[in-house]
């Protein structure tokens, strides 16, 4: 999906259950458009990738995401690094 600069790309595949696996890329220089498509407004980027796997038949997600700066109303963030996964 690319939305102006902004794009979301990778591969997915859905099981027989429809639980995806595979990896998607974030890079969004520019939030304000993806925002605007919810309705929102906010301002920043976000870079990282979204990973969905299956460990021992259980379906896991893990992101990880970096964030220079990211403003919606009156809730800022600088700096921010986030990893995490999912578990089931």
């Amino acid at each position: 999906m690319t939305l102006g600069d902004n794009r979301i790309e990778g591969d997915l595949t859905l099981g027989a259950d429809f639980v995806p696996l595979g990896t998607l890329s974030l890079k969004l220089p520019d939030i304000g458009p993806l925002a605007a498509l919810a309705l929102e407004t906010a301002e920043g980027d976000i870079n990282g990738s979204v990973r969905f796997t299956r460990e021992d038949g259980r379906p896991q997600v893990s992101a990880d995401a970096a964030v220079r700066s990211l403003t919606r109303g009156d809730i800022a963030a600088k700096d921010v690094s986030v990893e995490l996964t999912v578990l089931d």
